[in-house]
Formats: structure tokens, sequence, C-alpha cells
């Protein structure tokens, strides 16, 4: 049986139809992408927007976001963690949800670990140090500088200083605190 010649209608419908597929994966693809886009809608307010991501997470996700990924050399890691700056801390990201990795480093009074890492950060004062001079320009250029470190670094969460007893001599975090008024 010889093969015959497909008629015009046909080669002219499988046409239009290949037209059509890269517009409708297009238009799905938007529909799927609509809670994305009314999450980002800075109309509404920050804890509406927070909710709608919320509701989109996994209770997987949820666990992972409060609980992280452990801390470099204190514990198991979980195999996640590969991609951790090697700071304080690392909270997997969230691709899907656009949820950036979460990189943090103690950095009350400089950026912890550099040096380690083969990073250096510039030496700071003790906190009580730098809270005893009262002088509130020191203060907030002494925040910049640690913020601007810390990205360079690549962490986005800085566990930074306190207020705190610093007389209590069962507190193991006095490094870290400003002190309080003695007076």
């Amino acid at each position: 049986m010889p093969l015959q010649r497909p008629s015009q209608k046909l080669c002219l419908a499988l046409f239009c139809s290949l037209l059509l597929i890269p517009s409708l994966i297009s238009i799905a693809s938007a529909q799927s992408d609509g809670k994305s886009l009314r999450r980002m809608n800075s109309g509404l307010s920050p804890d509406e927007r927070a909710s709608m991501v919320v509701k989109e997470m996994t209770i997987d996700e949820k666990i992972t976001m409060l609980h992280g990924t452990g801390m470099v050399g204190l514990s198991p890691m979980s195999p996640l963690a590969v991609h951790s700056n090697g700071g304080a801390g690392y909270v997997v990201e969230i691709p899907r949800l656009e949820i950036p990795a979460i990189q943090m480093s103690d950095s009350a009074y400089g950026v912890r670990m550099s040096g380690e890492n083969g990073r250096y950060s510039t030496a700071l004062p003790s906190c009580v140090a730098g809270a005893a001079s009262w002088d509130l320009q020191s203060g907030f250029e002494y925040g910049a500088l640690i913020g601007r470190e810390l990205r360079a670094q690549g962490y986005n969460m800085s566990l930074g200083g306190g207020v705190n007893l610093t007389r209590e001599p069962r507190n193991g975090r006095t490094f870290e605190y400003m002190g309080e008024d003695p007076v």
C-alpha cells in the first residue's frame, strides 16, 4: 500500500498546534506562579506577605527554618550544610519560595572565626569597653563596620551582642554583652 500524502488541513492543524504550545506553557507557568506574584505585592502588609509564604511551606521546611542544620564542628551536620559559610549556624534555602539560605555568624565584637575560614576581620574592643565610652557615634561606626564585614564574607544574619549583667559570674556569654549601668 503506497503512503498517502497528508492533507493540507492536517498539516495546517499540526503547524498551528506547534505554534500554540509555547504560549500554553507560558500561561500555565504564569498561573502556577500566581502565588509568588501575590506574595511579592508590596501593597500588602509584611504580615500578610509572610503569612502567604508560611502557608505555602511544608512542615519539613518550617522545621528546617526553626532548627537549621547545626553548627560547624559541634554536631554532625546535615549533608545540606555543605553550602554553609562555616559560621555559627546555617539554614537551607527554599528556592521554590525564593527564601535564601541563612548564613549566621557570631559578631558582637567582630566577625567570629574569620581567620579559621581564611578571611579576616577587624579586631574590635570588647563590647563592655565600647559601651563604657558612651560614644554613640563610635557605636554606630562599630555596627556599620561589623555589618560590612559580615556581608563581605557572605553572612546575612548577625548573632550580635546584648545587654546583661556583666557582674554575674555564672554567665558564660559576658564577653558579648554591653554590660549595665552600675550607677
